[in-house]
């Protein structure tokens, strides 16, 4: 179906593994617990909804976040992302099916030891399922989980007050905002962001080999989202040119990343089996001497299109807009103040905030190196 005729709802909670404490994996455990409630068995009959009409639904349980998300045209969307709005903020404890959820949550676990920061970074780097959404677990902890620890859960990372509703597209908007008024819960938890520096190289074993590094930010406002999107924009041009140029990359990606415990840049080259001796250590002193060397007129407008092109895009797509608002905290990442706020940055600022941020004592970098194990 064609994006003008869909809608989009994402349920968000900044909860995610780490949250889970001495009890890895009740997070995803209670995400599959909303869906599977034996007084209303709720996956089966969305999915065959879904699958009639072309709609999804995604389940994420990353390290710092979580979310469901459901995408349908617009006939049919109101019905159906109602039913998983009350499933997922206002949950029957006593009447979950605990078996089916700890199943599906020990069937797609992730056994991961790798640093919760870089497991951040990769899980944004990468559509594999072994890195895109890594739900973490363990089998043993799962297998004892009691109806109690998900109660607890639910009345407080998962409670009403911690929850981001994100509809995006064509919908009831009368509708949806009765319903939303209509649940609360819970109390509000603030998000803890890293109160250390997470700066540092962390090898990790791979199928592949990968560079990333990630600068992390603070952002206030629209400006400082624009200052990000155009630094990532001018970042990604100049890495693949000079690395295309010398032949030991061809393909580079960069661009922002917002989550609740922390906003970043991220950039990813994959730089083959001739990798550079340390990748991470070029990247950054390239992108140092980007901005010191001076960006010129040309290049600055050239890449203020791409940002707003890319903006744009977003607007228009209920699932990237509902993904990017939904992955925010308390600053607008997309939308009509971001592209005014990227329309009036200046070259001065752009240099200035590279010097704030883009630099390597600041960065965080990942070599993906080829090996038999993998996170």
């Amino acid at each position: 179906f064609v994006l003008g005729s869909s809608a989009c709802l994402s349920v968000a909670f900044a909860a995610g593994a780490i949250h889970d404490g001495e009890m890895p994996g009740l997070t995803r455990v209670s995400q599959m617990a909303v869906l599977h409630d034996e007084n209303r068995p709720l996956y089966r009959s969305l999915m065959l909804a879904l699958d009639k009409v072309g709609g999804s639904l995604v389940v994420e349980t990353g390290v710092t976040d979580s979310a469901l998300t459901l995408v349908a045209p617009a006939p049919e969307f109101d019905d159906l992302a109602a039913k998983l709005v009350r499933a997922v903020l206002v949950p029957n404890v006593e009447s979950i099916n605990m078996p089916a959820a700890k199943a599906r949550a020990i069937s797609e676990r992730n056994d991961a030891n790798t640093d919760q920061a870089a497991l951040l970074l990769a899980s944004k780097a990468f559509d594999d399922s072994r890195y895109a959404n890594p739900p973490l677990g363990r089998r043993d902890v799962i297998q004892i989980l009691q109806r109690s620890d998900l109660k607890k859960h639910f009345a407080g990372p998962l409670a009403p007050a911690n929850a981001t509703v994100v509809v995006t597209g064509r919908f009831d908007r009368a509708r949806f905002r009765s319903l939303l008024r209509g649940i609360s819960g819970g109390l509000d938890q603030p998000t803890l962001r890293p109160s250390t520096p997470i700066a540092g190289a962390h090898p990790v074993p791979s199928l592949i080999n990968m560079s990333l590094v990630a600068f992390p930010v603070t952002l206030q406002g629209p400006e400082d989202v624009a200052k990000l999107w155009m630094s990532a924009k001018l970042v990604e041009e100049h890495l693949f040119a000079e690395f295309r140029a010398r032949g030991i990359a061809y393909q580079v990606s960069s661009g922002p990343q917002h989550h609740r415990w922390l906003d970043f840049l991220l950039v990813t080259v994959p730089f083959g089996e001739e990798a550079p001796d340390a990748p991470e250590a070029l990247i950054t002193r390239e992108i140092e001497a980007l901005f010191e060397d001076g960006l010129d007129d040309r290049t600055v407008g050239r890449n203020r299109r791409a940002v707003l092109e890319s903006l744009a895009e977003i607007d228009q797509n209920p699932f990237l807009l509902a993904q990017a608002l939904g992955g925010a905290k308390d600053v607008e990442t997309a939308g009509v103040l971001v592209a005014k706020a990227v329309m009036s940055l200046t070259t001065e600022q752009l240099v200035r905030f590279a010097e704030d941020h883009l630099q390597a004592r600041m960065a965080l970098e990942l070599n993906f190196q080829v090996g038999e194990a993998h996170p």
